[in-house]
């Protein structure tokens, strides 16, 4: 499903986990120094709703990863948020040139880390 916008609201999609790692085909390729034809993810992170963030602040116009999945079909923009190993992921369709949505991924919950800090 590919994100609509609608006058000078987009619309969002917040991703389920089963959703989110169905657009993984590994090995994930990090082409952020690499990547082309890239689309502005901004207004789209600018009309996410504050409760798919779930308290996270995101850091605008930073991005740390983009990941492109091994069949070249996806690419996960890893925008930044104000707490470490906390991200907010933009899923990006390369065949069809959209976005299909965002997930809030916290490694710290995924993997048991200790919350280090916070990004500033």
């Amino acid at each position: 499903m590919a994100v609509a916008q609608i006058g000078l609201q987009m619309m969002t999609r917040l991703l389920s986990a089963s959703e989110f790692l169905a657009t993984f085909r590994t090995p994930m390729r990090d082409v952020r120094a690499t990547a082309m034809n890239v689309i502005d993810i901004w207004p789209y992170v600018a009309s996410i709703p504050a409760t798919d963030l779930s308290g996270e602040d995101i850091l605008d116009g930073r991005v740390a990863h983009v990941y492109r999945n091994a069949d070249g079909t996806c690419d996960h923009v890893l925008v930044l948020t104000a707490t470490q190993n906390v991200f907010l992921v933009v899923v990006v369709d390369l065949t069809r040139d959209c976005i299909v949505g965002h997930h809030l991924l916290d490694l710290n919950r995924e993997y048991g880390l200790a919350r280090e800090g916070r990004h500033e």
